[in-house]
């Protein structure tokens, strides 16, 4: 006791770090994958964009435009990266659901514009929310249950049911 005070306990520095850590540990996301918290299939397709993209929603036919390269630019003037990602099986899916063909189409699609026109079919990623996270512009899909929080935003949602065709519907 120095006087009429007493002396404060002296804190180790360990533990304020250790508070420091826990407390930045529970404000980062955590990058596991998780439903969305939407409701829905998990084997819905989402469309996510980079983060800086300035389309909030866009349609199917849009979508598929951007796919296909018809449309190469976002409203804003930001040129558009599309990206496919290394699963087949959810490649396959979305091409059926939003471009509205098998397999076999769409290599045909990209070998004719690749000998018309010198372009080539989009890229692919193993890790495609961590690509469309990184490029800005980029646009790619995921299925619901491996969506990634706060890493893309959503841009469009295919329900597992629903399949998009050019055709009207009284011809299907």
């Amino acid at each position: 006791m120095l006087g009429n005070k007493k002396a404060r306990p002296q804190r180790k520095p360990a533990v304020g770090i250790g508070f420091t850590l826990l407390f930045i540990s529970l404000c980062i996301p955590q990058h596991a994958p998780v439903v969305a918290q939407t409701a829905g299939n998990p084997k819905d397709i989402l469309v996510i964009a980079n983060v800086n993209v300035a389309d909030n929603s866009v349609t199917q036919t849009a979508v598929r435009d951007l796919f296909l390269k018809v449309r190469k630019e976002w409203k804003d003037g930001k040129r558009v990266l599309p990206i496919y990602p290394i699963d087949a099986q959810l490649r396959d899916d979305f091409g059926e659901r939003v471009l509205n063909m098998n397999t076999v189409a769409q290599q045909r699609y990209w070998e004719d514009l690749k000998v018309k026109y010198g372009q080539k079919e989009p890229p692919e990623f193993s890790n495609n929310q961590k690509a469309v996270f990184k490029l800005s512009g980029s646009v790619s899909f995921v299925y619901r249950k491996d969506l990634l929080p706060n890493v893309v935003k959503v841009i469009l949602v295919v329900p597992l049911d629903q399949q998009f065709s050019l055709l009207p519907p009284q011809i299907l």
